[in-house]
């Protein structure tokens, strides 16, 4: 391999590594990037893009290693300015002022703020600030690619290398990810890359070293003393986890996840309880939302528990009677928090099995029948996939969801439903689509927030009926209880309201529209762009529209490959970074085909749209319906297809063309359009994209004379 290629290798390997790096940890510290999930992949995807079609300049790669320092040290230093009373961090906490728009459901939204306009411009440009900073850093990156893809020989070979270059990036983050290492290991694990990178670029420029220490040594500090001694600071594959003990430990323990404490590992025994409460607290342990399941099915024979966290409902279970009880959690250290910690320590108790996976990817496999089905508290705040506007919990709670787990019921089983609701119409939902899948209302009733009986919510309990009102009659007569719905919530529950379905999963949006958060964001992004654009761009570096289209259309059907793999096998982590390698490694097969054999391009754009419309036209229940290995290769192959030949089509057109450096720049800045298109799956669900795919593969062949 020679130099050129090694490096292509190289740059490749450091952009994705960086670009998974930042999205990680941005969206954890920040946290309205939990919620505008895709937005640090768009600045990477805007500074990749424009560092390729201005890559004739010469690449300063201090520039990306200084901004780089620059980011770390405004998010993990104390920058907090005193506001309304309380002292708020300008980067961490201000943003989540963009969340105060009431259209979606977003939890621990600040209380300080002030008129919305002024809320929304405050918000806006702190986000902007770290979007801004994250493509500049990118930028430098952009330009090398640019200039070695351009300068490379054999396109069709650089282009494979530099696909390999980011399996391997991918790769390096998911086996760290794997061992749960913190951020400032992956800057660490970034720096040697550089360093490799630095070398073998020959690069002789002082500045670029010294702005590669201060990354180190500005993280070093930034990362290391983010946290209060107090805690025991985790990064699982998915989320922060900050533990903390109550008193001395033998109340048990809170978890901060990404920030917020809605976790804990309590002790709620009945030994505990009697011994260090007053009898007040005592008596109405057994309702705490742990215990209430019980209540309806008391010593169950078989229980399973959607969301165990880190135990609180399996202690639960073992101290109600319960025989056998299987939990699922999907994020594999906070069982071990609770395996090591939890006061009660349920899951050493052999009648428990755990489960490390995706809540609906155990409902569709489970072949076990229960007498009670407990959904936890796992209401996320996490995202799916950089790459969708998914959430973990988002498929846990459709219609079709609650069908599956209906089906696991034994006659005279009982479902319950823990959840927090901030909005009444988030709430409605739930309740409507219980009551459609269960044939009648369920049982719906509040909890107060006490710390010792759980953090409140409300519980919805659905099944046979018979058991349910006599429970209802008999025993839920406590104080604690506000039977729901009232009249004033009556008038909610008989509003028209869309459910959430597995195509529209969006159970936090209020209804099929794109959320003005979302569009404020859209709004400010294509203003920057168009000034980037007008301003950066002189004629000579326009964008070539056959390319822009490709990338925009090749990610919208990622969106869609990643959206409907999680339902097929799971949101987990694991998956998702199958499915993108999967596209990956397609891509690579393509250009092989392209570099052997000649090919009709109308040809490939006839397959391309028909396997578009395939993929459209096969819903997923059919998928779902074949079991074993025969569901994995007939998914794989109709979600996959099109990315064959979508990446024939993009080698055909980078082989012939005459900048590769402009090709390149042009699709990756496609790419940030596709993922503002993606918010219009708010509106028509997430099949409908893939008529997008289609359509945007047509501009392409309009525009092929423009490669």
């Amino acid at each position: 391999m020679n130099k050129r290629n090694i490096q292509i290798f190289l740059i490749s390997l450091a952009m994705l590594f960086l670009e998974i790096m930042l999205i990680r940890w941005i969206s954890t510290e920040s946290r309205i990037f939990s919620y505008l999930n895709n937005l640090v992949l768009l600045a990477c995807f805007l500074g990749m893009g424009l560092g390729c079609l201005l890559s004739k300049k010469e690449p300063d790669i201090s520039r990306a290693f200084l901004t780089l320092a620059f980011l770390v040290a405004i998010m993990s230093m104390p920058l907090y300015i005193p506001l309304d009373g309380r002292r708020v961090h300008l980067f961490r906490e201000i943003p989540l002022l963009l969340s105060k728009f009431t259209d979606q459901s977003i939890w621990y939204t600040p209380k300080f703020g002030f008129s919305m306009a002024i809320n929304a411009l405050a918000g806006t440009a702190a986000t902007f600030i770290l979007f801004f900073m994250t493509a500049v850093t990118f930028f430098p990156f952009g330009q090398m690619l640019g200039r070695a893809l351009d300068g490379s020989k054999d396109a069709i070979l650089a282009y494979s290398i530099n696909i390999i270059g980011s399996l391997a990036g991918m790769w390096l983050f998911t086996a760290l990810s794997f061992i749960n290492t913190p951020p400032w290991f992956w800057l660490a694990v970034f720096s040697m890359i550089s360093i490799a990178l630095l070398i073998t670029k020959g690069e002789r420029s002082v500045k670029a070293w010294l702005a590669l220490t201060l990354v180190v040594v500005i993280s070093s500090f930034g990362f290391i003393n983010a946290s209060t001694k107090s805690d025991i600071v985790l990064w699982s594959p998915y989320q922060k986890l900050e533990v903390r003990p109550v008193s001395d430990g033998a109340d048990g323990y809170s978890i901060r996840v990404n920030g917020v404490s809605y976790m804990s590992a309590q002790n709620l025994s009945e030994e505990f309880l009697k011994k260090r409460y007053d009898p007040l607290i005592y008596k109405n342990a057994k309702f705490s939302h742990y215990n209430i399941p019980y209540l309806f099915k008391p010593r169950a024979e078989d229980v399973l528990i959607l969301g165990a966290g880190a135990g609180n409902d399996a202690a639960g279970a073992m101290r109600n009677g319960a025989g056998n009880v299987d939990v699922v959690e999907i994020d594999p250290v906070i069982y071990e928090i609770g395996l090591l910690l939890h006061p009660e320590k349920p899951y050493r108790d052999p009648r428990v099995h755990i489960f490390i996976d995706d809540a609906r990817s155990y409902l569709k496999r489970s072949g076990r029948k229960y007498d009670l089905i407990s959904f936890g508290l796992l209401d996320s705040h996490t995202p799916s996939s950089s790459y969708n506007n998914v959430r973990l919990d988002h498929y846990v709670y459709t219609e079709e969801s609650f069908r599956e787990a209906k089906g696991l019921l034994k006659e005279g089983g009982v479902l319950t439903v823990a959840f927090q609701p901030n909005h009444a119409w988030l709430a409605a939902r739930i309740y409507k689509i219980l009551d459609k899948v269960f044939g009648s209302p369920p049982l719906y009733f509040k909890l107060e927030s006490d710390y010792m009986l759980g953090f409140g919510g409300v519980v919805f309990v659905a099944g046979d009926k018979n058991i349910i009102d006599a429970v209802s009659r008999d025993s839920l007569n406590g104080e604690r209880f506000l039977k729901i719905p009232s009249e004033s919530t009556k008038k909610i529950f008989e509003e028209p309201l869309k459910l959430s379905t597995d195509n529209w999963p969006y159970l936090y949006l209020k209804a099929p529209a794109i959320p003005k958060m979302h569009l404020l964001v859209m709004a400010a992004l294509l203003i920057v762009s168009a000034l980037i654009y007008r301003r950066a761009l002189m004629a000579k570096y326009s964008i070539s529209y056959h390319f822009f289209f490709l990338g925009a259309a090749f990610m919208l059907l990622e969106f869609t490959n990643i959206s409907k793999s999680a339902l097929i096998f799971g949101s987990t982590w694991q998956v998702n970074t199958i499915i993108i390698s999967a596209m990956l490694i397609l891509a690579l097969f393509a250009n092989l085909a392209i570099a052997r054999f000649r090919v009709d391009n109308r040809l490939v754009y006839a397959m391309l749209i028909a396997s578009v419309l395939a993929a459209f036209f096969l819903p997923l229940s059919a998928l779902n319906n074949i079991s074993g290995a025969g569901k994995g290769l007939i998914a794989s192959a109709v979600l996959n297809l099109p990315v064959f030949f979508a990446g024939m089509i993009f080698a055909m057109s980078f082989k012939n063309t005459a900048c590769k450096d402009r090709a390149f720049g042009s699709n990756i800045f496609g790419a940030a359009a596709g993922g503002l298109l993606e918010s219009f799956s708010f509106i028509f669900g997430i099949n409908m994209i893939l008529l997008m795919v289609g359509g945007l593969y047509c501009l392409s062949l309009i525009f092929l004379r423009d490669a």
